[in-house]
């Protein structure tokens, strides 16, 4: 049994596990731009792990594209996959870029990961400082109805072939959950590796952080998304915040 720090192993398989996300991106993100006529001519993806979100802009031939993340795995495997994005290692909370952008995004709970307050505050200090004037930020989190389950929940799922992914996650504490990643590789017919991460998130009372961005932004929309964008209510399990900046 080997232990890797998050996201060094997982980053090989990523693609495999969350490829079921990428239409649900997609929906989501053109029905945002769509109903508040976000230009996406430079776009930057914070957490952008290993690129599949930002392809999605590359593709259309109109956007100027830029990512960041702090693993160095995931940097790898973006750069092979993306032709003309500019990629860096980089922390959400203190990015700089010599840019500003009409579009900074970051999905997939990835500011959950922020295991403080503050940081979630740089994070917001810093999309400020590199948006243009009229630009948009829009970023989604796990909510405390969420991350408080008392329920342990466990899906194993077979990637491919021959090897297969098991995800267990469960509430460690007030708004903070774990997911205990493992992967059992086929190394061959009759041995399997297992690798194992641990990814652990925090989250904060949704009208705190709409607060907090009123403070930067001239206007803070929250929506949960289904099978398309709805007002967000305190029981829904994730929110999507799309903020304009003055």
């Amino acid at each position: 049994m080997k232990k890797n720090k998050p996201y060094s192993k997982f980053a090989q398989y990523y693609d495999k596990v969350m490829f079921s996300f990428e239409s649900r991106f997609k929906a989501i993100i053109s029905e945002v731009c769509e109903k508040h006529k976000i230009d996406t001519d430079t776009v930057l993806e914070l957490g952008c792990g290993t690129g599949s979100n930002l392809k999605y802009f590359e593709q259309t031939g109109k956007s100027e594209v830029f990512g960041l993340d702090t693993s160095e795995e995931m940097i790898v495997i973006a750069k092979n996959k993306l032709h003309n994005a500019e990629l860096s290692i980089q922390d959400m909370s203190k990015f700089k870029i010599d840019k500003k952008f009409n579009l900074i995004f970051c999905v997939f709970d990835s500011i959950n990961h922020l295991m403080d307050y503050n940081s979630w505050l740089n994070v917001f200090r810093c999309v400020d400082i590199h948006l243009k004037k009229g630009g948009y930020f829009i970023f989604d989190i796990n909510t405390q109805v969420e991350i408080n389950k008392k329920k342990r929940l466990i899906s194993t799922r077979k990637f491919d072939e021959s090897n297969f992914f098991i995800m267990e996650n469960y509430n460690i504490g007030k708004d903070k959950a774990e997911w205990h990643l493992r992967f059992l590789i086929n190394e061959d017919t009759n041995k399997y590796i297992l690798h194992e991460e641990i990814i652990r998130e925090k989250t904060f009372p949704v009208r705190k952080i709409e607060n907090d961005l009123n403070s930067r932004f001239r206007n803070v929309d929250i929506y949960n998304y289904t099978d398309k964008l709805n007002p967000f209510d305190k029981n829904c399990p994730t929110a999507i915040f799309v903020c304009k900046k003055g």
